[in-house]
């Protein structure tokens, strides 16, 4: 293999591959991804379901996070799921796809950055969507990303589409990522005839023949190399042999936001204090690396049906029932996670939805060994903060590339998202209680009738708060001390470096990021064209 390129772009996730694929299309400039986790081969990363089912805590797919305990959850330990793998989270995860509304890339443009404002991000999210199923008018025809409907939804999916509108006063939003974001319906995924729709099929699928594009997996990155404060290429373990590879132009990090402020600090941008425990030498001093972490807290409330849901066909019959209806429809339980999603105002004189709440058609418990589906017809309703204000932190553990970084979520640390949270089961139990619901409803499972004051639903929310697998900001884009890459997605104090993943957000949106993430991606790998030019 060639020693250089012009772009070595590291990490090929939901970003990752759009910025390798879109910088090669030229033909011409030499572009180098390296991606840490192996080939997306296998049918777990094709079938939705496997995804989470299989893909999450499998070391083959996952790099398995662990946080440190969340003291404003109790001391809670979580499973920080990240992919592994070619198309990185995006080969994992529950497929959703949410773009976010107005108030979010405003925001991001009323802190100084430029060219991020709503207006300018839906040409970017235009150009990377196909629409293939008319899920909805608002999205693009042409992009590489196909985003269709969930097909063969659960039949309470309509019902809790109706008992959010009955709720709310909201009619049903089938173009919930357009303009208005309020509203209840069926989920749209990234998916093509019920099939997982990644950004490994999406962008590197297409790509692969190009010869100036190199794809090697199981190459894991050390660190930045740099001359002076100049980025001239990264160390990688290839073949279980670490070597140097150089690039004449960018090293364009997009290694997720649990990674990407990792490799900075590892090659000596971060607090010099830490560094210094460490003995990496200090290339550009910023406390602010891995700082700024943000997830959107969730928790869930369940409840009874007398309806078969998924959870009771966890058995051989059932899945062959499954398959068969996934591999002659493109459809059923197998397509899905969550087939249901719902934006909602808390109080009504809000100008966006502070909550998102998601329906799950099967219900579990959660033990210490994982989830535990019930043997009774169950549902699940999620709610979750979309702009959640709380912030934890990202540190590195060791001077080891090795070894996982120590995270601390502080996941309910400020105590807004408590009190969204504490809104959103109130809701949720609204909507359970509605006139939509009650013929199939037979009890609330959890929490029970004994939860009823702001106390109680807050201790409820404290004990079963879990990440929304949405962790992003860890290397802040902005024009204030806070930022680690300023609005061109430059890492601030050095040459030839960007950060183009989710770890550039500097406030988290409104709904699921991977659509988010791929814009990034998309927008990042423009900006890197342009400032070539």
């Amino acid at each position: 293999m060639q020693t250089d390129w012009d772009y070595i772009v590291v990490g090929s996730g939901s970003a990752g591959a759009a910025v390798a694929s879109r910088l090669s299309e030229d033909g011409k400039t030499q572009v180098l991804l390296l991606e840490a986790g192996r080939k997306d081969t296998s049918i777990i990363y094709k079938v939705p379901i496997l995804g989470p089912m299989i893909g999450l805590k499998d070391k083959n797919s996952d790099w398995g996070f662990k946080t440190e305990a969340d003291p404003s959850r109790q001391g809670r330990i979580d499973h920080w799921p990240r992919g592994k793998v070619l198309g990185g989270s995006s080969s994992i995860n529950g497929t959703i796809y949410v773009r976010g509304n107005r108030g979010d890339y405003d925001h991001w443009r009323q802190l100084g950055n430029v060219g991020w404002s709503y207006d300018d991000m839906v040409p970017v999210f235009k150009r990377l969507e196909r629409n293939e199923d008319g899920a909805s008018d608002v999205y693009g025809k042409n992009g590489a990303v196909v985003v269709s409907e969930t097909r063969g939804p659960h039949p309470l999916t309509k019902v809790f589409v109706e008992a959010v509108s009955e709720v709310t006063g909201c009619p049903p939003n089938p173009d919930y990522n357009g303009e208005v974001q309020v509203g209840a319906s069926v989920a749209h995924v990234t998916q093509k005839n019920g099939w997982r729709y990644s950004t490994s099929r999406a962008y590197l699928a297409p790509a692969r023949h190009r010869a100036n594009l190199k794809i090697v997996t199981h190459a894991e990155v050390a660190r930045v190399v740099f001359e002076g404060k100049v980025a001239v290429g990264v160390e990688a373990r290839i073949d279980g042999e670490l070597r140097v590879l150089r690039a004449r132009r960018e090293v364009l990090l997009s290694a997720g936001s649990i990674n990407s402020p990792k490799l900075l600090m590892l090659s000596g941008i971060g607090d010099p204090a830490k560094l210094g425990q460490f003995g990496i030498p200090v290339v550009h001093a910023n406390p602010w690396v891995g700082r700024n972490l943000q997830e959107h807290p969730a928790f869930q409330v369940k409840a009874l049906v007398n309806v078969k849901t998924s959870n009771m066909e966890s058995n051989v019959a059932g899945y062959i029932k499954n398959a068969a209806w996934f591999l002659l429809r493109g459809g059923g339980p197998a397509s899905h996670v969550l087939p249901g999603i719902s934006f909602v105002k808390s109080r009504p004189e809000l100008e966006y939805p502070d909550l998102e709440i998601q329906f799950v058609a099967f219900g579990y418990d959660t033990t210490e060994e994982g989830l535990k589906l019930l043997d009774r017809p169950a549902i699940t309703l999620q709610p979750n903060v979309n702009r959640s204000r709380s912030r934890g932190r990202l540190e590195l553990r060791s001077g080891r590339w090795q070894d996982p970084p120590v995270i601390h979520p502080n996941m309910l640390g400020d105590p807004y998202d408590l009190e969204v949270l504490v809104a959103g089961g109130k809701i949720s139990r609204q909507i359970l209680r509605s006139r939509a619901f009650a013929p199939y409803l037979v009890g609330e499972y959890q929490p029970d009738a004994s939860v009823q004051t702001d106390g109680q639903w807050a201790d409820y929310v404290r004990q079963w708060t879990t990440p929304g697998h949405h962790p992003c900001g860890t290397c802040k884009m902005g024009v204030d001390d806070q930022a680690v890459v300023d609005p061109r997605l430059r890492v601030v104090g050095v040459d030839r470096l960007r950060v183009i993943d989710s770890a550039i957000i500097p406030q988290i949106t409104s709904g699921n990021i991977n659509a988010i993430s791929i814009a990034i991606g998309e927008k990042g790998a423009q900006m890197v064209r342009e400032d070539a030019r």
